[in-house]
């Protein structure tokens, strides 16, 4: 049998394996309760949408609406539906996800509302490893792997809500933009408009999304310079790409306001933009931006959260600057200590919190169910070396989502994480992308490293780092599960 057959069915095998995980565990879940209560709230969504009538007429499932018509005992927080009249319904969230899993949900029961986020994230860590082949064709399996069983994507797959759908929706972009290089004439349009698509559909599923079409246009935008002519050219361009930004940003607004007042996308996303432009204008929340970011990066006690000590939580951001630091760094000792310190100091706060004896509902942090992220930034010394526009565009997309993301999660959470997450959900279309460039970019630096103790050394950290986010999976001794939401009947 050639390498090429062996590494292709490997390849199948590691997705096979994710997919009979993933199917394994769904069995083994009860159906009769929704982890999250945005999750119950989608699905009473999904439920009116069943009962709709035609026109604007609508019934809500609510099974006391004969005893109490007016609705007056009806649950009236705001992710709810809520009842407007003439048999109208007011919908806290837009309601294209509920309305795609309407189908699967009358084929296949309760167990069909899985069906999309299962296999997005399926197929979000098959499409990691095609993208890692690209690069690399040796760590494609193992990075098949580590997307599906080694972070967040794993746990989101099994819940019913629509971020594995809205991440593989901007991963398949990505993809995409890749081919850009490749292509002419009309095939280079369909690949543009195609990609113009999956961005729209996931903004309109998400809005945070936004911030993710934003980095992967300006990095198509970078990458697709030759060169920079002179420091006047380079500063002319840098000052038109801020303006395109302010510019998109603006006309986005607006469309959200037309889009809003013809009721095809929810007043929620209006909410969310206004309640985010008052706290960009904030003293307060620019003054504590540290505290913020390290809360996203690290670690965060807020709704129910682990509680570690903050010396602990401060090592973890010093460990991720180390990491960053390796992108000036050449191949050699130096290099060596930057990522066996930033991997050991990130590991020590996610084993910490992993191996807490005090239970803990949310963990809200990027790289502490994933110490391996501290990694990423290796990448670049593969992009460097290797002079590739797709290595370039992938590098150039994911740290700028990195900082786009992580400044749209602490506008969105005006500082204060308060939301239900396994991993933060907001920033889950970051994982792939990362963890691509950790797999390519350390399994550049292992080969390129000259020393045997240092191949072995390398190789070890991220061996480690990687069965820690394996145990954040499987393990999540935090989850109490008394705290569930019984919603389904």
């Amino acid at each position: 049998m050639s390498k090429k057959s062996i590494f292709k069915h490997t390849f199948y095998y590691s997705v096979a394996i994710v997919l009979a995980i993933y199917l394994a565990v769904l069995s083994s879940t009860p159906t009769t309760i929704f982890w999250s209560a945005d999750e119950g709230a989608k699905y009473l969504q999904l439920q009116t949408l069943l009962a709709w009538q035609g026109g604007a007429t609508y019934r809500l499932a609510y099974l006391g609406q004969r005893l109490d018509p007016t609705y007056r005992f009806y649950p009236h927080h705001p992710i709810y539906p809520q009842p407007l009249p003439f048999g109208q319904v007011h919908f806290h969230w837009p309601i294209w996800f509920p309305l795609l899993s309407v189908i699967p949900f009358k084929l296949f029961g309760v167990a069909g509302l899985y069906l999309i986020p299962l296999i997005s994230g399926v197929l979000t860590a098959w499409l990691s490893g095609r993208l890692a082949h690209r690069f690399m064709p040796t760590i494609a399996p193992l990075t098949v792997i580590v997307v599906g069983l080694a972070s967040p994507i794993f746990f989101y797959s099994l819940l019913f809500w629509e971020h594995t759908f809205v991440g593989l929706l901007g991963l398949i972009a990505l993809w995409q933009a890749m081919r850009l290089a490749e292509t002419h004439g009309r095939d280079k349009w369909f690949t543009v408009s195609l990609i113009v698509i999956l961005l729209a559909a996931a903004i309109a599923l998400r809005l945070e999304m936004l911030f993710y079409a934003l980095a992967l246009i300006l990095a198509i935008m970078i990458t697709s310079v030759k060169k920079w002519d002179s420091l006047r050219i380079h500063a002319f361009k840098i000052t038109g790409l801020i303006i395109i930004i302010v510019l998109l940003l603006g006309a986005i607004f607006k469309l959200l306001n037309l889009f809003a007042e013809h009721g095809l996308v929810g007043p929620r996303y209006i909410q969310l933009v206004e309640s985010s432009l008052y706290f960009a204008t904030d003293g307060n929340f620019w003054r504590n931006w540290p505290l913020h970011l390290v809360e996203i990066w690290v670690n965060s006690s807020a709704s129910a959260g682990p509680k570690i000590s903050m010396t602990l939580v401060w090592l973890g951001l010093i460990g991720i600057i180390l990491g960053g630091l390796v992108v000036g760094s050449r191949v050699g000792n130096i290099q060596i200590g930057l990522l066996v310190g930033s991997g050991l100091l990130i590991g020590l706060v996610s084993v910490d919190v992993l191996f807490l004896t005090e239970r803990y509902r949310t963990i809200h942090a990027l790289f502490l169910p994933a110490p391996y992220l501290g990694l990423m930034f290796s990448y670049w010394l593969y992009v460097r070396q290797s002079q590739r526009v797709d290595a370039m565009l992938l590098a150039t997309t994911t740290t700028l989502y990195l900082f786009f993301g992580t400044f749209a999660v602490m506008l969105r959470q005006a500082g204060i994480l308060s939301n239900l997450e396994w991993g933060p959900r907001y920033l889950l279309t970051l994982y792939p992308l990362a963890i691509i460039c950790v797999m390519v970019g350390m399994g550049h630096i292992i080969q390129a490293t000259p020393s045997t103790w240092g191949k072995y050394l390398l190789a070890g950290v991220v061996g480690i780092l990687l069965l820690i986010g394996v145990g954040w999976c499987f393990g999540m001794s935090g989850i109490n599960p008394e705290q569930y939401y019984v919603v389904k009947s």
